[in-house]
């Protein structure tokens, strides 16, 4: 009786170690798909921004057929890789020319308060505190922070998910000076 209780032990062991190492692997592919993947394909148009400002007034931005090209910076005042990325959209804003291109922050998560509106300088730039389901998904609004760049057309450029690499913030003058 004991063997066959150890030999049962054994085989719900050994069933166990490769259920566990099978979703090792999963979790692995999922992950790197993440990271590597952009939320919206380089090349869509995207229509205009719904959502209302900071104030609560509803507001539409556009992004077609504009005069400069637009940036989103997506957060979400409770992300802690966003929280890691906001140096890096600060230095992306100061080493720009201001009218060349136009930031957009849009928080995605709960509501922000005045603290952190005024710690990030949110009331300096065009910033949408909630956005409409139909813009949510348009944009594939699941990953913060994201970065986003959009050419005069509303055509995405660039899409980054996470905290961006040093390398790309140095890089940001010259991802801007391409864009149409």
């Amino acid at each position: 009786m004991n063997r066959l209780l150890s030999a049962t032990s054994v085989v719900i062991l050994v069933v166990s170690m490769s259920e566990n190492v099978a979703l090792m692997r999963v979790n692995r592919r999922l992950s790197a798909e993440l990271t590597s993947k952009s939320s919206v394909p380089r090349g869509m148009v995207l229509p205009a921004l719904v959502g209302n400002e900071i104030s609560g007034k509803p507001a539409t931005i556009e992004v077609r057929n504009t005069s400069v090209p637009t940036v989103l910076f997506i957060f979400s005042p409770v992300c802690s890789y966003c929280a890691q990325n906001w140096h890096n959209w600060s230095a992306m804003i100061a080493s720009q020319k201001q009218g060349s291109w136009r930031p957009v922050f849009i928080n995605v998560g709960i509501p922000s308060t005045p603290l952190f509106q005024r710690a990030h300088e949110l009331d300096q730039f065009t910033t949408l505190e909630k956005v409409t389901a139909g813009t949510a998904l348009a944009y594939r609004m699941t990953v913060t922070p994201e970065t986003m760049v959009l050419n005069t057309q509303g055509k995405v450029v660039q899409d980054w998910a996470g905290v961006l690499p040093s390398e790309v913030v140095s890089a940001f003058p010259q991802t801007l000076s391409s864009v149409h």
